[in-house]
This record gives C-alpha cells, structure tokens and sequence, in this order.
C-alpha cells in the first residue's frame, strides 16, 4: 500500500507531465508561441531596468546638462589680453560694500601694461601703467583694513626681464583709479616663471635690510618677516632662484639651480605669525628644492618620476608644521613632504591622472581630496586602516585640467582648453553636480572669490551674493555667480555636454529612453497585481454564488450585476479621488471593478459543474465543501482561468494607460500611459517631437498583443477542435 508522501510525489508527477503536454499543444500555436517571447522579453525588461536606467527617472539627464551658472557679467573689454597670460588678478581682503577692480595684463596700440576692469555694470577699464613687454606674471594684494575713503591694492606684476611694484589707489566709489610706482628693477637674464610672494603683506619700508635676511617689517599682526618675491632667472651662466624684497626690489640672494627641465615655482607660509619660516619651491622634472627666505637650502630631492603640479592646501599657508603637497605622474597619485622632500606614493589609478583638487586642509590630511581621471573623477578618502581609496566615481561630461577648491567640499572642474566647467558641490554624493557650462573656446583659469560682493545686476538692484567666478574668455571678461539657473531649450537628441540620448528628451527635458525603461516594472506590476487579484476575487464569489443558494447568494449576484452596470469611467474618478492615484489604489481599484464580469463567465461553469453526479457523491461521502472546490470544481475551471487571467493582465495595463493619457491618474511613477499623456490635445508636441510617441505606443500594443496571443494559445489547449493538438 502506498505511503502518503508516494501518493503526493506521484500526483505531483502527474500534473507536472500532464502540464508539459498542454505547454507543447500551446506551443506549437503561432499565436501562443509569439505571446510567450513577447512576454520573456517585457519580463527581462523590467528586471534589468535598474542596470539599463540608473537613477530617478525623472532626472535620467543629468541636472547639471539642464542649469548653467547666472552670468551676471559679460563684456568686451577695451584692450587685448595677452594670450600668453590670459589670467586675472582680483584685489584680497576687499569689503562687500561697493565696486572692486580685477587686473589683468594686455595691450592697446602696441602698449603693453597693467589694466584695471571695474567688476560692476559699467564694465570700465583703464591702462594702470606701462610695462616694456608681454606679462609673465601678476599678483595684487589689499590692506587688511581699508579706509572707508579709498582701497589701497598693491600690484607687483613681471615682463621676461622687469620686475614692478605698484600702489593703485582706488575710489570707494569705484568710479577711478590710480597707479603709483613704488619700485621697477630689471634682471640679468630672462624670468623663466611667474614670481611667487607672500599674499596678504604691505609694501612697507623694511626696518633694517641685510644681504641675506630681511628683519622683520613694522606691522605687528602680520609675519615677523618682510614681504618677499622670488623668481626663476635664466641667462648665459645657467637658471638662478632670486629672492627680492618686496618694497624696492632690492635683490637679497641669488642660488644657482642644478635642475633640468621646465621649472616651476611655490612659496609656503604667506601668512605665518610664528618663528617658522616661510620657504620657497621650485619644482624641474624629477627634482624639487626647497629654500628658506634666508637663502638656506631646506632640501634638495630627486624622485623617479616627473614632478607635475603641486596642489598644496590653502590653509597650509597659515599654519606652520610639517605639510604634505599632491602631485600626480601619469596615473599615479604622490605626497611630498614639503619639509625634508620625502615621497610617498599613495594612490593608483586606472588611467592617467589630468588634475588634483584638495580642499583648504589643515595641519593634517585634507579633508576632501579628488582626482580627474579620463573621463571620470574619484573622491579619495583614507580607511580605518589609513590606505587611500576611491569611495566614489562619478562620470563627467569632459576631461578636465584645472580643479578650483571653493569651499565647504564645493569645486569648480574646468577644462580652460574647450572652456567646460562644472559645478562640484559634494565630491562623495551620488549625483553631486550643480551646473554645467559650455563656452565653445579657451578661458583662463577662473578666479573663486571666497566672500560675494555687492554686484549691480539692474537699475538700483544689487545682487549681493554675485559675482564669485571670474575668468577671461578671449577679450571678454565673464562674471558668474554659483547660482545654477535651468535653460530653456527644447527637445533635443544630445544633452548640453553633448553625451547622446538614444530617445532623445521631450518637452520637459525628460530621457525618453530612460522614462520607458524604468515604465517597464510598474506596468508590468499593475498588469499582473490587478490582474491576478481580480481572477481571486472572481473566483471566490463566483463559487459562492453558483453552488450556493439563498438569499445572500441573491444578494451577491445583485451587488456583482450592479457594480458591473455601473459607467466604469465616472466609477473610477470618484475612487481615484478618494483613494488617491498611488500605485497600489490603482491595483486595488481595477480588482474592484474588474471583478464583476469575470465572475459571470464562472459562474455559468460552476452551476453546470454543481449538477454533476461525482459533486453529489463528494457531498454524500461527507467532504468538506472546501475539499469539494478544490478537487472538482477548480480544476474544472483551470484552462479558462488561465485565459481570463492573461486578458485581464492585458487589460489592466491598458486601463492605467488610457486612464493616464486623459490626466485621470497622476502618479509620481513612470508608464507608458503617463509618457503620452502630455500629448493629448498638444498638436505643436507631437510635430516637434513625434520620436517620444512611438516606444510608449509600441510597448503598449506589444503587451496587450502577447496576452491576446497566448489566451488565443491557451483556446487550442482547452479546445482541440481548434486544431491545437496532432
């Protein structure tokens, strides 16, 4: 006799071969055939949706394609600029209150100089001194506390063989300006680099001036040292670092340099208020030396790789201490230690590293350190077991050669060559863009002031958080704010960076392709959710109705007939403003209404089924009606119940869309209804952009088609008249 566990094992071998003949039968129809891939394919869609589309749907072209900075300023200037130089210089330390002067080096009539640019509406600019050739370099300082009657900028700027020091007296009005010589000197030979110098010191008579050491000035809250500038000198005898005293220009040291390569120059402690001294850099192909401001060497090292820029952190200007600096060669990522030259590799790239960007720092590890890289940029941070590591790769829209530090983990990434910039405001977020910018044409490298200034946007209207950009784009000066503001253009088939959209966008900016992919999953689940609910619920009160009599059999058969009766449309507003259009009232509502009428195409089966001898035999041996249902009437009903399942899947689908087209339904999810429902009435839409209509049409007709196809495959299984079986 057999056991309980070989009767079930042998009943499951059954249905599962019984099952696999019917699946052949269904098969072998076109029509069940073509139903069943179209729906392994919805179904593989829907599951790889995450991986096709990443994000928020409604954001899938990336925000920073779609805002650009507020341009607060852009204006011709009234001389060349240099495009040697192509850079400015903004005044330190200014207040907000009224206008301020940028400096930038150019020519007018042949004259090379120093030129002042009026940051407000007017745009004024004016020669502040004659030079006798082409800017190599240029810096300006302001007092720290200016008088209310005047702004007081000392300029030092250099030619290839001149060196000049420059007072300007500006008007707090900021209606002129004025220059007066304080020193110029030439050199013996060639400057072959900009000249670097402390940042935030007067140009004051030194009390005391020694050939090697320069004592300390007459200001107590500033460096106990004077102000200093250096400069790499070349001529018949070989490269020279030169230090001069800042005031007059009077030369303290000169050391030879026994480097090869293109130098450049660096200069640590701008604003020390300690004994530790400030010292300078200079950088040449594999070799970097250090000096002190009195002429002795701090180290002299040679590494097995080129040195290319250093990123050194601001605030390592104001507080002495043991420092690292960040260099990148090729792809690999180096400290070094800028106070015996020691190096240390620490990080390793896939490609080749273009751009390091540190943030302000302190006396240790820089708190937001990243790199660019290709097309990508990573976000360094230092485990619990101190390695660096990548903890975020975000793929920008170009390559990148000059990463700014603003401030609070806030860069500016440019590419001054194509004239790209892109806003940066927290390096280890997913989606970390502000804005993005595209001039089409170099830019010099911009300059980030750290407070905004009071900006004259409009007649008696000051914007006062504008400007904080500044850059030169050929003889045009470019004021922007940080503010990203949306741009208003239409359809398109590329973002702004230029990255292709496979659907292009619609009239709301929307990626097309990534709005129909992610609809996928949510039709698919309102489809199948609505549509296997609304089978259950008919398939429980059609049982009930048909083999019970009475008057709450009656009374159900009335409430289905009624609900059934009822305009579905009007019905379905009301519930939906009731309800609320979320994704599973929308599920719950088309069981509610749906069920009626898949009730009466069972119910017929059920009294028919009631009648047959084998139901009254069940009932005369005492089998529970539960057991009875199971066993007789449900398998009786299985092929049909497939077929019902699979129309109203179809269905469903097609009633959310229908529904979404004619604004009935808002939901905050993506489907194919709610991508066409912006293009009902808008004739102007689909003429400009019809490419939009076309997948949310096809997916809906292909959906609907696959369950007509396999109920017409599952017609020949449960009707072998129709010539389903050989």
């Amino acid at each position: 006799m057999k056991t309980n566990k070989k009767i079930l094992k042998d009943n499951i071998q059954f249905k599962l071969k019984n099952f696999g003949k019917q699946f052949k039968v269904f098969y072998r129809s076109w029509y069940g055939k073509a139903g069943f891939y179209i729906l392994i394919a919805f179904i593989i869609i829907a599951l790889l949706a995450p991986v096709l589309v990443h994000g928020n749907p409604f954001s899938a072209v990336p925000s920073e394609d779609y805002f650009k900075p507020l341009t607060i300023e852009d204006k011709k200037l009234n001389f060349t600029v240099e495009n040697s130089l192509n850079q400015i210089s903004a005044s330190v330390g200014e207040h907000k209150a009224g206008n301020y002067y940028l400096f930038t080096g150019g020519k007018t009539g042949g004259q090379y100089g120093i030129f002042a640019i009026t940051a407000n509406d007017s745009g004024k600019s004016c020669l502040l001194f004659k030079t006798n050739g082409s800017i190599t370099s240029l810096k300006a300082f302001s007092p720290e506390n200016p008088t209310t009657l005047s702004f007081e900028t000392d300029i030092f700027a250099s030619t290839n063989n001149s060196l000049y020091v420059y007072q300007a007296i500006c008007s707090s009005s900021g209606t002129s300006v004025k220059a007066n010589q304080i020193a110029q000197a030439s050199v013996n030979g060639t400057i072959i680099t900009a000249t670097v110098s402390t940042n935030n010191l007067r140009f004051v008579q030194p009390q005391a001036i020694t050939d090697e050491f320069m004592g300390p000035t007459n200001t107590s809250t500033v460096s106990p040292y004077g102000s200093y500038t250096y400069a790499v000198i070349q001529n018949n005898t070989g490269r020279y670092l030169n230090e001069y005293y800042s005031y007059n220009l009077h030369e303290l040291w000169s050391h030879k340099l026994e480097l090869a390569g293109t130098p450049h120059i660096y200069f640590l402690g701008d604003n020390y208020l300690t004994t530790s001294r400030p010292i300078v850099i200079v950088t040449e192909g594999k070799s970097v030396a250090a000096y002190e401001v009195n002429g002795s060497m701090e180290f002299n090292a040679r590494y097995s790789f080129d040195v290319g820029k250093l990123e050194i952190p601001r605030a390592y200007q104001d507080v002495a201490g043991t420092h690292d600096a960040f260099t990148a060669s090729n792809n690999s990522l180096y400290t070094i230690n800028l106070k015996n030259g020691s190096m240390n590799k620490i990080y390793t790239a896939s490609k080749d590293i273009s751009s390091v960007g540190v943030s302000s720092g302190s006396s240790g590890f820089p708190s937001d350190l990243i790199i660019s890289s290709g097309n990508y940029y990573y976000a360094l941070e230092k485990s619990k077991a101190g390695v660096l590591q990548a903890v975020n790769q975000i793929k920008l829209p170009f390559g990148v050669n000059n990463i700014e530090y603003y401030h609070s983990g806030k860069f500016l990434l440019t590419n001054t060559t194509t004239g790209q910039m892109i806003y940066l405001i927290s390096p280890f977020q997913k989606y970390p863009y502000s804005w993005h910018s595209n001039l089409k044409a170099p830019i010099g490298t911009p300059i980030l002031f750290e407070e905004p200034y009071g900006f004259k946007v409009g007649k008696n209207v000051t914007d006062a958080e504008s400007p904080t950009i500044a850059y030169l784009n050929g003889n045009n000066i470019i004021f922007d704010s940080f503010e990203g503001i949306p741009i208003v253009i239409g359809p398109t088939l590329h973002t702004v960076s230029g990255i292709p959209l496979p659907l292009g966008t619609n009239i709301a900016h929307d990626n097309v392709f990534a709005l129909f992919i992610d609809s996928f999953p949510p039709d698919l689940e309102v489809g199948f959710a609505a549509g296997i609910m609304t089978i259950l619920i008919s398939l429980v009160v059609a049982m009930f109705i048909g083999y019970y009599s009475g008057l709450v059999s009656s009374f159900m058969e009335t409430l289905a007939l009624s609900i059934f009766l009822i305009p579905t449309l009007p019905l379905f507003i009301v519930l939906a403003s009731v309800l609320g259009p979320s994704l599973l009232n929308l599920i719950f509502i088309f069981s509610l209404l749906g069920w009626p009428f898949v009730t009466f195409s069972l119910i017929g089966i059920v009294r028919s089924v009631k009648t047959r001898t084998f139901v009254e035999s069940a009932k005369v041996s005492n089998m529970k009606t539960l057991s009875i249902m199971k066993r007789h009437f449900i398998p009786n009903m299985g092929t049909l119940l497939v077929y019902l399942t699979a129309i109203n899947i179809g269905g469903a689908v097609a009633a959310v869309s229908t529904f979404e087209i004619l604004g009935l339904v808002s939901v905050a999810i993506p489907t194919w209804g709610g991508m066409l429902s912006s293009f009902l009435g808008d004739f102007y839409s689909i003429s400009v952009y019809p490419y939009a209509t076309i997948p949310p049409i096809a997916a809906l007709t292909l959906f609907i088609l696959a369950f007509i196809f396999i109920s017409r495959g599952i017609d020949e299984v449960a009707n072998p008249t129709l010539g389903g079986r050989k």
